[in-house]
């Protein structure tokens, strides 16, 4: 994980895809990845995470290696993507996301 954390942050990028059914996120390291695929139907309550605690960031010395500044829920987890942006770019990117109708809003239990 280390490793995987460094590479990213070095030499990686992430690419985040939609398609009418698919959530595709795509990090790679030099290049080398596997995408990760998530049915839109299944993403709920897109959201930006605001956890910039000092414990959080201390606990957490790669920033942006486990850090995803957008999250949503996906079954009973709860996952991101957009590592190494701001909240406000992480709001305009939701923003745009929920404008086109990409993800749908949770109902609530």
């Amino acid at each position: 994980m280390v490793f995987y954390s460094l590479a990213k942050g070095i030499a990686g990028k992430e690419n985040i895809t939609f398609t009418p059914e698919k959530l595709i996120i795509n990090r790679q390291p030099f290049g080398f990845g596997y995408p990760k695929e998530y049915l839109i139907s299944e993403v709920k309550n897109l959201r930006i995470r605001q956890d910039d605690s000092f414990i959080y960031k201390w606990a957490n010395p790669f920033p942006g290696s486990l850090n995803p500044r957008i999250s949503f829920d996906y079954g009973m987890k709860t996952l991101g993507f957009a590592q190494d942006i701001d909240e406000a770019e992480a709001g305009y990117i939701v923003k745009m996301i929920k404008e086109k109708n990409f993800v749908r809003e949770s109902a609530g239990f």
